[in-house]
């Protein structure tokens, strides 16, 4: 803040705003420029010149801004003690906020919904799971039902068609029978 003091008024500036804000900074520029001009004044006659007199009126104007700014809206510690003040009637606040999350059981409350919305969650994953895995338990054993009443079918069909090749058969070795019986007394005579 010292070296900004070189030009009057920006130290009082800065120093203005640390404690007050945008009202401080323009209480100490004004108040600061008007103390470095006057310093400068005072400082030209002198014969005071370079670096001496740029710290000079660099202090000149910082602390000069500071202290009207000080005179005019008081001291930073009302900002303080204001803070400590809110502090305090947090910390007098936070028993009672404590007592009725208490009473209200807001945090059973919000434990006990939770786990329930997560169990039913679960449940609910696992319910789809085994519904799908008997849906396919289902169409399997479907599935072979289909493929044991097509086999005893196509057996049923099979039996009827070898009894009928059996009858066939039956009927021709009754056929050929008598030519056999020739050809037989035939080949023995």
């Amino acid at each position: 803040a010292l070296f900004g003091g070189a030009i009057p008024g920006v130290g009082g500036i800065i120093s203005g705003y640390k404690e007050h804000g945008i009202k401080g900074a323009l209480v100490g520029g004004a108040s600061g420029a008007a103390i470095g001009l006057g310093v400068a004044a005072l400082l030209g006659p002198l014969g005071i010149v370079g670096l001496p007199f740029a710290l000079i009126l660099g202090v000149a104007s910082t602390f000069g801004g500071q202290a009207i700014t000080r005179l005019i809206f008081g001291k930073k510690n009302k900002q303080e003690g204001q803070i400590e003040a809110t502090r305090e009637k947090i910390l007098e606040s936070v028993p009672g906020i404590i007592n009725n999350l208490r009473t209200e059981k807001f945090i059973e409350n919000w434990l006990s919904e939770t786990c329930e919305d997560t169990y039913n969650s679960i449940a609910d994953e696992i319910d789809k799971e085994l519904e799908s895995n008997i849906r396919g338990l289902e169409d399997t054993i479907t599935q072979i039902t289909v493929d044991i009443e097509t086999n005893a079918a196509n057996k049923e069909i099979l039996i009827r068609n070898l009894d009928d090749y059996a009858e066939e058969i039956k009927v021709l070795l009754e056929d050929i029978s008598p030519v056999q019986k020739k050809l037989t007394e035939g080949l023995n005579a």
